[in-house]
């Protein structure tokens, strides 16, 4: 287990990354083991607010691919209610579930029958990976109505089996924005920044076609040093050809190896105000799993410290775009 500090001038998040051999138990197991000395205020997010990206996990009544890259311990939703800030969710199928929507079809419907502190009833999507050689019309309309708005596309891990190569992606890329640009789905990628940049001029194409709309997870994966290149440019172009949102996500991933968090305001402020501040989202990536190498474990920090950095840099008025105006529309 190591520490590692995000720095800011008025922010400093000490973060742990905590190893959990015990999965079906884990997260039980884990204490809040952050340490945050912030100058910037604390505050409530504004009613409505969306975190579009988080997970959760259930090793025991949704056992994981055993060929997945990772495997994280148990995070459920009542854990993540009582810790995120946010008012309203999008849950995310991750590597390890393949492409059983089980889990996260359970997270939303916990979440509808709930409410907010404030009394108001909550609304939760769902953001799966699917097997489109087996799947029909009938069952992708079955999915909506329990609150599937998006399909996500992996990389790597069993879910892409078949997809390596450039042009096997894109063939399945347009396969699956076919099936669900009918239901006004989006299609979320995890993708790296280089391909996102490769395929623009396709997924454009296939935007005014029929009218499918592309998510890039987690900055589309821009670092700090990518900012002002071409291929920052070539992001923000895409954002603002109406063909794909943005989602403001992973930023523990994002800063940069010596962890200050300020390099990466220029990319996240810029990300966010493309497109008039209209076409970009928050995700806390909750629980925050180390992805790779086999690990079972989590990045353990304060979100709602995170989120009052974005609020600084933002400023109020693109700050409730980003979590309450742009997530009410693209998750309808």
């Amino acid at each position: 287990m190591s520490a590692r500090f995000l720095k800011q001038e008025n922010v400093t998040i000490e973060f742990q990354f905590v190893d959990v051999s015990d999965r079906s138990h884990a997260f039980a197991r884990q204490s809040s083991r952050f340490h945050v000395s912030c100058g910037l205020a604390i505050e409530p997010l504004p009613a409505g607010s969306w975190d579009t990206h988080l997970h959760t996990f259930d090793p025991v009544k949704h056992p994981y691919e055993p060929d997945s890259p990772y495997f994280p311990p148990a995070s459920s939703v009542q854990s993540a209610l009582a810790r995120m800030p946010a008012d309203n969710y999008v849950f995310v199928m991750a590597m390890p579930e393949g492409m059983r929507p089980e889990n996260v079809l359970e997270s939303v419907a916990y979440v509808n029958s709930t409410l907010t502190s404030n009394g108001r009833k909550r609304q939760s999507r769902a953001t799966v990976v699917l097997d489109f050689s087996t799947i029909d019309h009938t069952q992708l309309s079955a999915l909506h109505s329990q609150g599937v708005r998006s399909v996500r596309i992996h990389t790597q891990g069993a879910v892409t089996k078949g997809l390596e190569g450039d042009e096997a992606l894109k063939v399945y890329i347009e396969t699956v924005a076919r099936q669900i640009a009918p239901l006004g789905w989006t299609l979320d990628g995890q993708l790296k920044t280089e391909q996102w940049v490769k395929f623009a001029p396709f997924m454009k194409q296939l935007h005014s076609e029929i009218g499918i709309e592309f998510v890039g997870d987690h900055h589309f994966y821009l670092t700090a040093a990518d900012y002002a290149s071409e291929k920052y440019a070539a992001i923000i172009d895409l954002i603002e050809s109406g063909a794909a949102w943005t989602k403001i996500s992973g930023l523990t991933q994002r800063v940069g190896a010596n962890q200050n968090l300020e390099n990466m305001r220029l990319v996240s402020l810029g990300l966010a105000s493309a497109a008039g501040g209209r076409r970009a989202v928050y995700g806390s990536d909750w629980p925050h799993v180390v992805s790779g190498g086999g690990s079972s474990e989590v990045v353990v920090f304060d979100e709602k410290a995170e989120a009052a950095q974005y609020r600084q840099w933002f400023g109020e008025e693109l700050f409730r775009k980003v979590m309450v105006d742009n997530p009410a529309r693209l998750y309808a």
